[in-house]
C-alpha cells in the first residue's frame, strides 16, 4: 500500500497579544478535572465555552434528526456547499453544542457551510458505544433524506476528533456511503493505558491536557476492551476512508495521537495530512474568535473542507 509524504505543515503563531505559547488559566480550569465531580466538570466547560462569541451572522437552531437531539449552525452555507457533521469534545463525559457554538460557527463560515452538532450521549451514564451509535443514527438520517454523501464533511475536536474517527471506522465496516473529509482537531485516539507517550509526557510536566484522562477513559469505554478500534480508532483499518487533515500544538500531548492516526491512515492507502501549529494549546482554533492567526488555522479546516465536498 502507498504511502504519502511524511512532511507535516507547520502553523506558526506570532508573539505578543495574539501569542498562545502557554495555557491561560481559563484553559488550565477548563481541562483540570481532578478532584471535581462529572457534574462540576460539566459546569466548568459551559462557564468557559460561554465567554467565546460566535462570529457575525451565525443562527442557531435546535431541533431533532432521527431521535438525536442537535443544534443546526446556519448564516454561511452556500448553494450545494457542505455540511459539516460536527462532533463535539469534552473528554466523552462533558460538552454539547451550546459549549460548541463558537468552533463549530467559525468552522462552517470558513467552509461556506452549514454545520450540524448532534448532542450526542455522555459517559458515564451512557458509556460506549452510545455516542458513536448517535453519531451513526446522524449521519445515515442525513444520507436518508437527501444530503449526498459527497457533500458531508465529519469535523471534531479532542474527544469528537476520536469519536470522528470511529464513526468513519464504523461507516466504512458496515458498508455506509463515506463522506467526503474529515477535519480533526486535537483528536484523542488511543484511550488505552499502553499510551506510554502520554505517561512520558505526564511525568515530565503539567499540561493542560493533564486531566483525569484515564478516569474519562474508563468511563466511557465501560466493560469494553479499550484497544477496540471503535474506542481507540489508532488501532483501526483505515482502507478506503476519505482524505483527513489533523492538527494539534507541537508540544501538547495529544499531539502524539493525531501523528499516529496519520501514520496508521497513511499505512492504508489514505490521504492524510498532519499539521501541528505551535505551542501546547489543546484546540487552539476554539479561541479563533481572540486571535486572527488562529483563526486562520480554523480557515485553512474550511478551505480543506471545501476542496473535498462538492
Amino acid at each position: 500500500m502507498r504511502k504519502s509524504p511524511t512532511r507535516a505543515r507547520v502553523s506558526r503563531l506570532p508573539e505578543g497579544p495574539a501569542d498562545f505559547s502557554e495555557p491561560d488559566f481559563l484553559f488550565r480550569l477548563f481541562f483540570n478535572t481532578r478532584g471535581y465531580s462529572v457534574g462540576v466538570q460539566r459546569f466548568f466547560m459551559d462557564s468557559a465555552a460561554s465567554l467565546l462569541p460566535a462570529p457575525p451572522g451565525a443562527r442557531f437552531r435546535y431541533a431533532t434528526v432521527g431521535g438525536v437531539p442537535a443544534m443546526w449552525v446556519k448564516g454561511f452555507e452556500t448553494p450545494k456547499g457542505p455540511l459539516i457533521l460536527y462532533l463535539h469534545g469534552g473528554g466523552y463525559v462533558m460538552g454539547a453544542p451550546r459549549t460548541h457554538r463558537s468552533l463549530s460557527a467559525y468552522l462552517a463560515r470558513a467552509a461556506g457551510a452549514k454545520a450540524l452538532v448532534p448532542d450526542y450521549r455522555l459517559a458515564p451514564e451512557h458509556p460506549f458505544p452510545a455516542a458513536l451509535e448517535d453519531a451513526l443514527t446522524v449521519y445515515r438520517f442525513l444520507v436518508r433524506h437527501g444530503v449526498p454523501s459527497e457533500r458531508i464533511a465529519i469535523a471534531g475536536d479532542s474527544a469528537g476528533g476520536g469519536l470522528a474517527a470511529a464513526l468513519l471506522l464504523a461507516l466504512a465496516k458496515e458498508g455506509d456511503p463515506l463522506p467526503a473529509a474529515a477535519y480533526l482537531m486535537s483528536p484523542w485516539v488511543d484511550l488505552s493505558p499502553s499510551n506510554r507517550f502520554y505517561r512520558f509526557m505526564k511525568s515530565r510536566t503539567k499540561h493542560v491536557v493533564d486531566w483525569g484522562a484515564d478516569t474519562m477513559a474508563a468511563m466511557y469505554a465501560g466493560d469494553a476492551d479499550p484497544l477496540n478500534p471503535l474506542i481507540s480508532p489508532v488501532y483501526g483499518d483505515f482502507s478506503g476512508l476519505p482524505p483527513l487533515l489533523v492538527t494539534a500544538g507541537r508540544a501538547e500531548p495529544l499531539r502524539h495521537d493525531g501523528r499516529r492516526l496519520v501514520e496508521r491512515a497513511r499505512l492504508f492507502g489514505v490521504t492524510a495530512l498532519f499539521e501541528p501549529y505551535e505551542g501546547p494549546v489543546h484546540v487552539l482554533q476554539a479561541l479563533a474568535p481572540l486571535s486572527k492567526p488562529v483563526e486562520a488555522i480554523v480557515n485553512r479546516g474550511g478551505e480543506f473542507i471545501r476542496a473535498h465536498c462538492g
